[in-house]
């Protein structure tokens, strides 16, 4: 460090050392200049107060320091250029033998930079510098420095005006000979698009490489290095999370062009474009082509389009799949399109497009195709064109699916229709369909077929849509509404009879058979089981009722007498078996013949039954042999009246064609419950066999005793003679 002297004898010293006026000038004090002098390649010798005031420091704190100190990082290698050039100028200006050694470099040298003062505080300077030999011969530097920054401030407001209105972030990036790197110069849009301020930016330029996403970091960087390396224009898209943030994303692409620099770095020129909303838009559209080439593959649907002025036919992926034609081959023209059908088919197109050409008017065709394996498939060829301003069809456009399982399909359909129709019409059990809406108050019919039609004495157009009430109006005492209501709830399917009444006589019998249908609509088959129910009852008939007298026979007596002799117990009462044989029928039967003798049983039974109540039962076991049941006797000596009247009525006279029959009866008769011999309290425990025994006893001792008379059991008797 050179000490420093009494600012009169430097004055006197730099005015002598000084080559011109106008050097010398450089040292007097001003608010924009000031001066410095390297004797060393950066050591500063001797600075007046202004260049100490530009610096923050004192003349002497200033004297002897390296002016590179007050140049801030990313200013380096503009001082350093500037420096290399003052040095090439010094060596060149060294006097030769017949030179002036005071004579200085006449040209100065000029550089802008950013200088910071020790508070750090930053200013735009101008360098200007020139050289000279000092008194002992060596080289030294005159710079003067200028605070521009109000002027640089001005400039770069008006560029990042002007920048402002340019999309996206207009920059400059320079790459130095060594490698190293930084941005001279970023317009304000890059705090909106990487959300990193400018200032931020500068003073670390890999701020903005760490934004972008880690995945697009290496093609970024070859980008950038191959772009270098051949100094050809730079472009690349990827993605960045601004400020870092990992949930926000946006898409950019930068771009470049380079400029070789005298000094080896590369200076690009580029701008930084957010491309999210484009990329966003590209991404919708990829994902709307792959949802309709999914649609397509799903559906069997290819579309086309057919420029017609160009002849320039575009088919989807789906299209050459369902044709089986090579994507390589591309589209056949339109011409030779229609050569993929049957001959048949093949006009119908022809006729269908030329319509849509000449006419604007769409088609819609079934198709028969052949496909390179030589399988036929069916397709629906759909067309439209598109007119112009011209009213001329520039483009037709459409789709062909294929649709042969479809069409296969909806000719089994249609075939079971038929099948379904035909056996819903000529099934023998009336079918009723019934539409139950929710919440399954009301009815309507769906339909009704041909037996039931005729079951019901209906028409099906007067059926349909109406309620089962307004067609049948006492339907609702029936509870089939109710039946149609519960199978529609619960799924479970249900058997329910109808009897229809008229006057109080059964006139019809119906059985239903009542399910619900998948589509939830209830069925009712129902048939017309009158004649069958009658036939039961013949059969029933048959089986318990004796068939010439239709008396109960010797089964349903014993039914019968099981259930009365069970109520009878309940009840506290008795009852009476009446064993009843006819006196004198044989005779009448031998002599008159069976058909007579028939006729005297049937008229004898009626007879003998209206004497008996309501509840009482008169059997007829065979032949002449009957037996009654009487219910409900308070005691014995109540049945009396009843066999009294028995008997007046088998003697009774019965008028046959001009004849007049006579017989008489012997009956036998035994109560229940019958008491226990010695035991007041407790009954014997009998059976019905048992009773009809004791009865047929009593009935064989009514005989012996003379006849048309009854004869009482004698249980006491009875338990001497078993005891």
């Amino acid at each position: 460090m050179v000490p420093v002297q009494s600012r009169q004898t430097a004055k006197a010293k730099l005015a002598a050392d000084w080559p011109t006026p106008r050097h010398a000038a450089y040292h007097d004090e001003c608010s924009v200049r000031c001066v410095s002098r390297l004797s060393e390649p950066e050591l500063i010798r001797e600075a007046n107060l202004t260049a100490a005031r530009l610096l923050g420091l004192t003349r002497s704190a200033l004297t002897g320091q390296p002016l590179s100190r007050f140049i801030v990082r990313e200013d380096q290698d503009v001082f350093y250029l500037f420096r290399k050039s003052l040095f090439e100028a010094l060596l060149a200006a060294r006097p030769g033998p017949e030179q002036n050694r005071s004579e200085p470099v006449r040209t100065p040298r000029v550089c802008t930079l950013r200088m910071a003062k020790p508070d750090g505080a930053i200013i735009w300077a101008r360098l200007e510098a020139a050289t000279a030999t000092d008194a002992d011969g060596s080289p030294v530097c005159h710079v003067a420095i200028s605070d521009i920054s109000s002027s640089k401030q001005a400039e770069l407001d008006a560029l990042n005006a002007l920048m402002a209105a340019v999309p996206g972030v207009v920059y400059q990036f320079l790459v130095l000979p060594d490698g190293a790197w930084r941005f001279p110069y970023l317009s304000p849009g890059i705090a909106t698009l990487y959300g990193i301020p400018v200032e931020a930016a500068y003073a670390n330029p890999d701020a903005l490489t760490l934004c972008i996403l880690p995945d697009d970091r290496p093609s970024h960087r070859a980008a950038v290095e191959r772009a270098n390396q051949t100094l050809t224009p730079w472009f690349h898209e990827h993605r960045i999370h601004p400020s870092g943030q990992p949930d926000q994303l946006k898409w950019v692409r930068g771009q470049a062009t380079p400029r070789l620099q005298p000094d080896g770095s590369v200076l690009w020129t580029g701008i930084l474009t957010d491309i999210t909303e484009r990329k966003l838009a590209e991404e919708a559209l990829r994902r709307n082509r792959t949802m309709l080439a999914r649609a397509e593959a799903i559906a069997h649907v290819g579309s086309w389009e057919w420029e017609v002025a160009t002849d320039t036919v575009t088919w989807s992926d789906e299209l050459y799949r369902i044709l089986q034609r090579d994507p390589a081959e591309g589209a056949p023209s339109f011409a030779d399109h229609v050569q993929l059908y049957i001959a048949g088919d093949m006009q119908r197109l022809r006729d269908a497009v030329a319509a849509a050409l000449t006419q604007g008017t769409p088609y819609e065709l079934d198709l028969r195709a052949i496909r390179k394996d030589g399988a036929t498939v069916v397709v629906l060829a759909v067309g439209h064109a598109e007119i112009g301003t011209d009213k001329q069809v520039t483009r037709l456009f459409g789709f062909i699916q294929d649709v042969t399982e479809r069409r296969a399909a909806e000719r089994a359909l249609h075939e079971s229709e038929q099948r379904y129709h035909a056996l819903f019409d000529h099934i023998s059990s009336g079918v009723a369909i019934y539409e139950i809406r929710d919440p399954g108050q009301e009815v309507l019919f769906r339909d009704f077929n041909r037996a039931a039609e005729r079951l019901r004495g209906v028409q099906r157009k007067d059926l349909v849509g109406k309620s089962p009430a307004e067609v049948f109006p006492g339907v609702g005492t029936l509870g089939l509404l109710e039946v149609l209501r519960r199978v529609w709830t619960t799924g479970i399917p249900q058997q329910f009879p109808v009897k229809l009444y008229q006057d109080e006589r059964l006139t019809r019998w119906y059985d239903n058979f009542v399910y619900r249908l998948p589509t939830g609509e209830v069925v009712a088959v129902f048939d017309d089981v009158t004649a069958l129910k009658d036939r039961e009852r013949q059969l029933e008939c048959l089986a318990y009722s004796d068939v010439l007298t239709a008396l109960p026979n010797r089964t349903l007596l014993h039914d019968r007498l099981r259930h009365a002799m069970a109520q009878t117990q309940r009840r506290g009462q008795y009852l009476a078996v009446v064993y009843l044989d006819l006196d004198g029928f044989k005779a009448i039967n031998d002599r008159h013949g069976h058909d007579v003798g028939d006729q005297l049983l049937i008229a004898l039974s009626r007879r003998m039954k209206q004497m008996l109540r309501e509840g009482d039962t008169l059997a007829r076991l065979g032949g002449d042999e009957f037996v009654a049941v009487l219910v409900d006797l308070g005691d014995r000596a109540a049945g009396v009246p009843l066999l009294n009247r028995l008997l007046a009525a088998a003697a009774a006279p019965v008028p046959l064609g001009d004849v007049v029959m006579q017989v008489s009866a012997s009956l036998g008769v035994t109560f229940y419950p019958q008491p226990v011999p010695g035991d007041s309290e407790g009954t014997d425990a009998l059976d019905a066999d048992q009773l009809l025994r004791q009865a047929d006893q009593a009935m064989y001792l009514a005989k012996r005793a003379g006849k048309n008379r009854y004869h009482v059991f004698n249980v006491e008797e009875d338990h001497r003679i078993r005891g």
